[in-house]
């Protein structure tokens, strides 16, 4: 079975780390640089996880998250993963909101790469 990773990630630099990273664990990846974006390939691609941003351009993770939510099929079968380097309170409890646990709410400056890694693995 394909492992489908669809990574929102507004910096370019990191986008691609991640996409190397994953390609190299055997994963087929999809990127978006912003919402509309993200959106159009999460219909498109229908991914199985999805690692997403909070802070971004013009729509924030948390609101795309929110798009993802009103696709109840295929939200039902893809994993959100958010990765943010804001670990506040609020911005976790509306990710929980979302339907996003605290488990997949990861802090860019307290997970490393191969961390994340490991973590998504495990839900495939």
């Amino acid at each position: 079975m394909d492992k489908r990773l669809l990574i929102i990630e507004d910096n370019a630099n990191l986008c691609y780390l991640y996409a190397k990273s994953f390609e190299k664990r055997g994963f087929i990846v999809e990127l978006a640089h912003d919402g509309q974006q993200a959106i159009n390939k999460f219909t498109q691609f229908k991914p199985q996880i999805v690692l997403c941003d909070i802070k971004m351009p013009h729509v924030s993770g948390l609101d795309v998250i929110a798009l993802m939510n009103t696709y109840t099929d295929l939200r039902r079968n893809a994993i959100i993963l958010i990765i943010s380097a804001y670990d506040s309170p609020d911005l976790i409890h509306r990710a929980q909101q979302l339907g996003v646990t605290r488990d997949k709410y990861l802090v860019k400056s307290q997970v490393s790469l191969s961390e994340m890694m490991d973590l998504v693995q495990a839900y495939c």
